[in-house]
C-alpha cells in the first residue's frame, strides 16, 4: 500500500500568516499526479491520499506538535494496520521559485528527495538510475538529501518501522511538466522498490 500525505495543502488561512510560504501551492497537484502514476503500477485500492484540513499557520501537519490533527491521526491509523513490507509513505510538498540562502541550490532542480537513513540505499539507487536515464535534462533534474529532523511525518513513519520519503517539487515548473516528472519518477521508484523487496524476501 502507498500513502500520499499533503500536510501543507490548505492555502486559505482566514487571516494573517507568519509564513512567507503559507502553503505548498503545487503540492495538491503533485499528489494527484503521483496518484495517477502509481495506479499504472498497482490497484487504485492500494493508494490512499491524506490532505491536511487546516493551514500550516493554524497547525503545521509536518511538525511533532500537530500529531493530533485529523490527517496525522488518520496516518497513524494506517501505520498501525499495514504490514511493514506492504506500506510506503510519500510526503508531498512544493517549494517557491526563489529560495532563502540555505536552500538556494534547490532552485536548480525540479524535484528534491529528502530521505531518512533507513531508506538511503533504496533512494541512492533510484537517484543513480534516474541520473543514468535523464542526466541533468531540464524538467527532470532531481536532487537527493538527508531528511530534515523537523520533518515529522517521515519521523513518525521511521519510529513505527515504516518506509517513507519526502518529495519537494519546484513550483516554477508547469503542471504538464510535473505530471511527466511524476510518471518518470514513479516508474523508477517502483522498479527499484520491487527489486529491493524481492532481494529482502530471498535474503540476498
Amino acid at each position: 500500500m502507498f500513502v500520499l500525505t499533503v500536510p501543507h495543502s490548505v492555502c486559505d488561512d482566514g487571516g494573517e500568516c507568519s509564513f512567507e510560504h503559507k502553503c505548498d501551492f503545487h503540492a495538491p497537484y503533485a499528489a494527484k499526479a503521483l496518484e495517477r502514476s502509481l495506479v499504472k503500477h498497482v490497484s487504485p485500492t492500494e493508494v490512499r491520499v491524506l490532505h491536511a484540513q487546516e493551514n500550516r499557520c493554524t497547525s503545521d501537519n509536518n511538525r511533532a506538535e500537530s500529531r493530533d490533527t485529523h490527517m496525522r491521526t488518520s496516518l497513524r491509523g494506517v501505520l498501525a494496520k499495514e504490514n511493514q513490507d506492504d506500506l510506503f509513505v510519500i510526503d508531498v510538498h512544493s517549494y517557491p521559485k526563489t529560495m532563502p540562502h540555505e536552500y538556494k541550490s534547490w532552485e536548480n532542480y525540479d524535484l528534491v528527495m529528502m530521505v531518512p537513513d533507513r531508506c538511503t540505499r533504496v533512494f541512492r539507487e533510484i537517484h543513480r538510475r534516474f541520473l543514468s536515464k535523464h542526466g541533468n535534462s531540464p524538467g527532470v533534474r532531481v536532487k537527493m538529501i538527508a531528511i530534515h529532523p523537523l520533518c515529522d511525518i517521515v519521523n513518525e513513519c521511521t519510529e513505527n518501522g515504516k518506509d517513507a520519503v519526502l518529495l519537494e517539487f519546484n513550483e516554477r515548473q508547469s503542471y504538464a511538466n510535473m505530471s511527466k516528472l511524476c510518471d518518470e519518477w514513479i516508474a523508477c521508484f517502483m522498479g527499484v522498490l520491487s527489486s529491493s523487496r524481492e532481494n529482502t524476501s530471498t535474503g540476498s
